[in-house]
């Protein structure tokens, strides 16, 4: 004697189901299945587009020329906002582009035309 217990095989989707039940469900699940697909599009569509502007999106930066710097500090010393440069003695300043706001007061202070504006991606900055 066998002792397995036999499992009926319930089919769903493309299949005849005859309790009614079964069916309601069936079909439930089909259109949480479907809308689920459809979820899924739309939000790869808008996560897409986002990655669109931060790949396109562009604005002015500071830029140092480093052959034109002499490491005076005159621009790492309180003359940014917002605090974005960074300076330490006899090294070049190091400029924090993401908290940049572009008001270039520190392309107004440097004496030596050290400082320009430059445009430059967003991509660019994030990686």
């Amino acid at each position: 004697m066998n002792n397995t217990t036999n499992f009926r095989e319930i089919k769903t989707f493309k299949y005849f189901v005859t309790n009614s039940k079964l069916h309601n469900l069936n079909s439930k699940l089909h259109n949480l299945n479907t809308m689920g697909k459809k979820k899924r599009k739309s939000s790869k569509k808008f996560s897409n587009k986002i990655q669109n502007i931060k790949n396109n999106y562009k604005k002015q930066f500071p830029h140092l020329v480093r052959r034109l710097c002499i490491k005076c500090g005159e621009c790492g010393r309180n003359i940014c906002p917002v605090g974005v440069i960074e300076f330490i003695p006899t090294k070049y300043p190091r400029f924090d582009l993401l908290k940049c706001t572009s008001c270039f007061k520190c392309i107004e202070i440097c004496q030596y035309d050290a400082i320009i504006p430059k445009e430059a991606r967003l991509k660019s900055l994030l990686m």
